[in-house]
Order: C-alpha cells, then sequence, then structure tokens
C-alpha cells in the first residue's frame, strides 16, 4: 500500500482507538493499514500525535498523546513493534533474494537464444541481397542495441543491489535500543575525512555512497607572493594595511577579479580583527565576538565573492524557513546563506560556544541539530521543485558549518540524498582553526583553503538547484505526469529535532568517532 492510502487510515485508525478509550496495538495497526516501511510508519505516528494535541478540546486521547510525545516516543521502541519491522525486513531480504534468482536464471535461458541468433544470421549471409555496406550497418546497430541492453542490465543490477543492501541493513540492525538521536537509526550516514565507520552499519553499504572526491584548491601558486608581502608588511594588523592589502600591484594578470576580491578581503578581517596590533581579538572571550570578528564575515566573503553565485548571507539568530508553517516546529541558526532567486537555504551555521569553548554535550546536541536543520532544507527543496527528474535527487545538496565546543576547530559537513534517497549520507568534508598569531602562517593557509572550498560547495549547491529547476519546469506540462509522485516522496530519511528537555541523557555518546579532527 502506498503512503497516499496508508497515511489517512493510519491516522483515522489510532483516533477512532483513542477516542473509545481502547489500546493501540501499533503492529496490528501497521500490518493492517499498509505501513511497510519502519521510517514512513513512525513519521506518520508522530504526525497523528501531533494532529491529537492540536484538538482545542481536553480529552483523555489528547492527554494520552501528550504523554507519548513527552516520553519521546518510547511508545516507537516496544518489543512488538521491533518484530514486526525485522520480520519485514526477513520477507523484503527474501524478495529480493527470489528476485535475482529469476533474474540469473533469465539472463541464462537467453544466452543459448543469442547464440542461436549468431548461428541463424551465417547460416542464411549467403543468401542475403544486402550489400556489404548495409550488413556493415546492420552489425554496427546490433552491436549498439547490445551495449544498450548491458548497460540497461546494469543499471537494473545496482538498483537490486541498493535495495538488497538496505533490506539487509534494515535485517541486521536493530536500532531500537541505540539513541533516540542517533543519525543512523534515521538512515542518515554519517562518513567522510577521517571519520570512523560504525561497527553496526554494513561496509558495502559505506562504499555506495558517493564521497565528494575531488576538492576544489585555492590557486597559492598564483598569489603566494602576494599572501606573504602582505603578511610580512609592518602595516599589517594596523589602520594602515588596506593600501597594500587591495593594491594589484603584486597580482598575476592571470588572477580572477573574484579570486582577488575573496582573498584580499579575508586578509582584511585577519589585519583589522584577529591580528590587530592595537586591538587584540576578543574570539576566545564569546560566542558573539567569535562570530562577529571571523564566522560571519568568512562565511559572507564565501557566498559573496563569485558574482554568478547569487546568495545571500544573513548572520545572527535566524529562524530557518525551510521549517515554517510545519507542525509549529522552529530552528534558530546562527546563519543561514540562501539563493537570491528561490529563497532556497543552502548553508546552515551552528556555533557553539566561543573558540575554544569545551562543552561536549552542547557540542553535540547541536551537531545533530544541525543534521535535523540540513534535512528540513533537503525537504524544502526537493517541496519547491516536485516534478524534477528523480535521477536528480542525488544532485541536491546542503552544507553544515559547525563551530565546536570540543576543541577549537570549525568544521563543514555536506549532506545529500544517496541511492535514490533511501539514505543520506551527512561528509566530513573539512577543518580548519582561526590562527591567533600572525605568523602561523599554516593554519592561516587551512582557513583560506577551508572558505574557499565553501564557496566551491555553495556553487555546487547552486547548480543543483538551478538544475532541479530545469527539469522541474520541463516536466511540469507534460500531461502524463504523475503528479502522486513527487521527488520528495522518494526520501526516507527522517531524523528527530532534539529537544534539550527530553531524551538528552547519553547524548555525548553520538559524536562521531574520528581518526583525525
Amino acid at each position: 500500500m502506498t503512503k497516499s492510502t496508508s497515511s489517512p487510515k493510519l491516522h483515522s485508525t489510532i483516533k477512532a482507538l483513542v477516542a473509545n478509550g481502547k489500546t493501540v496495538d501499533l503492529p496490528k495497526i501497521f500490518r493492517e493499514t499498509g505501513v511497510c516501511d519502519r521510517i514512513e510508519g513512525e513519521k506518520l505516528f508522530k504526525k497523528t500525535i501531533e494532529e491529537i494535541i492540536r484538538q482545542p478540546y481536553d480529552s483523555p486521547g489528547k492527554r494520552w498523546a501528550k504523554t507519548i510525545k513527552g516520553e519521546g516516543y518510547r511508545f516507537l521502541h516496544s518489543a512488538a513493534l521491533a518484530d514486526y519491522w525485522k520480520e519485514l525486513a526477513i520477507q523484503r531480504a527474501s524478495d529480493l533474494r527470489l528476485q535475482r534468482f529469476y533474474i540469473d536464471e533469465a539472463e541464462t535461458l537467453g544466452r543459448p537464444c543469442k547464440r542461436q541468433k549468431a548461428i541463424d544470421k551465417d547460416k542464411n549471409e549467403h543468401d542475403s541481397d544486402l550489400s556489404t555496406a548495409d550488413i556493415e550497418c546492420q552489425e554496427e546497430l546490433e552491436e549498439v542495441a547490445t551495449d544498450n541492453e548491458g548497460v540497461a542490465e546494469e543499471i537494473e543490477a545496482d538498483r537490486i543491489t541498493i535495495a538488497r543492501t538496505w533490506a539487509e541493513f534494515i535485517e541486521k540492525n536493530d536500532f531500537s535500543e541505540s539513541h533516540i538521536y542517533r543519525l543512523e537509526r534515521h538512515g542518515i550516514i554519517q562518513c567522510g575525512i577521517g571519520i570512523k565507520r560504525s561497527d553496526d552499519v554494513p561496509d558495502h553499504l559505506y562504499n555506495q555512497i558517493n564521497l565528494i572526491s575531488q576538492k576544489p584548491t585555492f590557486p597559492f601558486s598564483q598569489l603566494s607572493k602576494y599572501i606573504m608581502s602582505v603578511l610580512r608588511s609592518k602595516e599589517y594588523g594596523t589602520p594602515n594595511c588596506d593600501t597594500i592589502i587591495f593594491s594589484k600591484q603584486m597580482i598575476d594578470q592571470t588572477v580572477e577579479n573574484d579570486t582577488f576580491s575573496f582573498i584580499s578581503r579575508l586578509l582584511f578581517q585577519f589585519s583589522e580583527y584577529i591580528h590587530s596590533i592595537a586591538h587584540p581579538s576578543q574570539i576566545t572571550d564569546s560566542e558573539v565576538a567569535y562570530c562577529h570578528e571571523a564566522i560571519w564575515p568568512l562565511l559572507r566573503f564565501a557566498s559573496h565573492s563569485t558574482h554568478d553565485l547569487q546568495c545571500e548571507f544573513k548572520l545572527g539568530e535566524t529562524q530557518l524557513k525551510a521549517l515554517k508553517g510545519k507542525d509549529g516546529t522552529k530552528y534558530n541558526a546562527d546563519g543561514v546563506v540562501f539563493t537570491q532567486t528561490s529563497k532556497l537555504e543552502i548553508l546552515l551555521l551552528e556555533a557553539s560556544g566561543a573558540m575554544g569553548t569545551i562543552d561536549r554535550r552542547r557540542h553535540v546536541f547541536d551537531h545533530v541539530k544541525g543534521a535535523y536543520g540540513c534535512h528540513a532544507m533537503i525537504v524544502h527543496i526537493l517541496e519547491k521543485y516536485p516534478y524534477a527528474d528523480k535521477s536528480l535527487i542525488e544532485k541536491v545538496q546542503v552544507i553544515f558549518v559547525h563551530t565546536s565546543a570540543r576543541d577549537d576547530k570549525i568544521r563543514v559537513w555536506v549532506m545529500k540524498p544517496q541511492c535514490m534517497g533511501r539514505i543520506i549520507s551527512f561528509e566530513r568534508v573539512k577543518s580548519c582553526t582561526i590562527p591567533t598569531g600572525r605568523t602561523d602562517i599554516t593554519e592561516l593557509k587551512g582557513v583560506i583553503e577551508f572558505f574557499w572550498l565553501v564557496k566551491e560547495l555553495l556553487a555546487e549547491s547552486v547548480n543543483g538547484i538551478e538544475a532541479l529547476r530545469k527539469s522541474n519546469d520541463d516536466n511540469i506540462l507534460t500531461t502524463d505526469l504523475d503528479r502522486s509522485a513527487s521527488l520528495k516522496s522518494f526520501l526516507n530519511p527522517t531524523p528527530m529535532k532534539p529537544d534539550k528537555k527530553l531524551q538528552c541523557d547519553g547524548i555525548v555518546d553520538l559524536d562521531p568517532v574520528s581518526f583525525t579532527t
């Protein structure tokens, strides 16, 4: 049964049982209403609870719903429900194995037919009145057809492999005992630079995630002399440094204006605030100072340094528009980058205190919160262009920048759908540290590389949205368009927004285990 048919039936069944004071047997209800997907089932149940809570009158059912929500939906983690999901996973895995068997058998039976066709062709070759050119052309067409068949078989095999991998993943792993805010429990796989793979997530699932392999690098070879001349200048760190910073006398003519704008504004920010001789930096004193002197300006440079990017950066406590009007949920970010035309948010900033703050609980809470916000941004993008080709879902990506509360690092993560939306990857791409010392060239180079990468990641996000927009516009006028199969419907994972008042015990254990920082 599809989502569209199971959703109303699930809502009405639960509401009727609650109104009559009867026991809510969730496995039985899921089975009767055709709910076969764990993530979707939990999402529908929570939506029903919210609807009951929003009823204008008080009732035993409303009090029951508030209790369910107040306990962090522990109702969803019963042993009976866990057995139900396990039973479904086993059945799916069995169906996939049977499907694979039929495919293998069909391929085996098809080989003699292909050989017989070749024999028949040779036999009739001398009787044919086709010219040599015609025969060669026909053979070429047959080769192309065979190649196309092979490609189609490979694509189909990949889809089956993805489905099998996911079924095995769900069958093997029972996350009901995991922390309620654990991202993997909700289908979001954390990975990337230095991140240790979870022992209970299969390696072949990690292997199917398309990581960001080629990271754009800043052109230091063209600008190294300029950078060092600024840093070694006696005026660096004084109000008079702007003259040398914004001078192009030492700039190669091949350097693009956008590139020079980025590096010159970055160096000026360091000279004026972080490395100022007259006024020592306050980035270790408070979160506001850290953001004001370093994080906000550098993110603004990254989002504004390319004219074609057409992005805006909104700093300070900002309500995430992707969640406005959705079940009353609010999300206050410390900054967002959004596109000028569509107003879609593509970068989210969470600052967990002043630079050097040590508060693991706050750090992990903001990390999980950031993942929830990024997921909401992806959903908002897919809702904006619902009729784009589903093959483009993996082109969508959003960015999470997090200033740490377990060390002095800034980290950038990229979230994007994988395996046609069956899972979502949350990839740590790079980290850096703001150098408070004027002579720490290595750290400064890391900062330049970090925010240059953020700029390029923003460009990729904008390009992905533009591809969705064009595809959506092309498809929206198609007469045979299936309007029930929107792009959002292919996205399975649904994380929970962490609540500081609920279920936060042990949240520090959710910090991704790292080999490197």
